[in-house]
């Protein structure tokens, strides 16, 4: 995505002849995102990152709050182990919940294909999570969405990819780090 381009809300992507026609309206601006890399994994890294940044131009209607209201974005982040329960809100699937499994012990070719990009992408380091009660944990659409303890007390990391055994979850905080930026709580609450 350009730096300058315009987010929002609701995007023209979730537009369909079945819903209400709402006008969209500009969240902020894409600022920069971290690059994404292909190629073969004994020469390209695997990419540990699939994350972008906006500036906002409309703070009233931005809300650190997951789905309409089902739980704040938390302050604090941690790197759960396997077994550790987690939850979800995302574009296609809405409030998901599962488990984490472990570490990904090497990396899962993801078929990347945009309107600019179309390559096989490497991701490593993701966690593995299953979703309760044989249901997918994440879908195509749900990708970008924070992952957090059940608790709610701690932010995990961002839905990368999936399949219909296991989504991929990039851990938060080298993505944070890697963009120089931190979590929002309680805005707009």
């Amino acid at each position: 995505m350009e730096d300058g381009m315009p987010i929002l809300s609701p995007a023209p992507f979730d537009a369909s002849p079945d819903r209400t026609h709402p006008v969209p309206e500009t969240l902020g601006r894409h600022s920069r995102s971290i690059p994404i890399l292909s190629g073969d994994p004994r020469i390209i890294p695997a990419q540990l990152h699939d994350a972008a940044i906006f500036e906002v131009v409309n703070p009233d209607r931005v809300t650190s709050m997951q789905g309409d209201g089902t739980y704040d974005t938390p302050a604090q982040i941690m790197v759960p182990t396997a077994g550790v329960r987690v939850m979800k809100v995302g574009r296609t699937t809405g409030l998901t919940r599962g488990t984490v499994r472990g570490v990904q012990s090497a990396p899962v070719p993801i078929p990347y294909n945009a309107d600019r990009f179309k390559a096989l992408v490497y991701i490593g380091g993701g966690l593995a999570i299953v979703g309760d009660g044989g249901q997918q944990f994440s879908q195509p659409g749900d990708s970008g969405s924070l992952v957090v303890t059940e608790d709610g007390q701690f932010a995990v990391g961002l839905i990368a990819a999936g399949s219909s055994s296991f989504s991929i979850c990039l851990p938060l905080e080298p993505t944070l780090n890697e963009l120089g930026v931190s979590l929002v709580s309680s805005h707009g609450v």
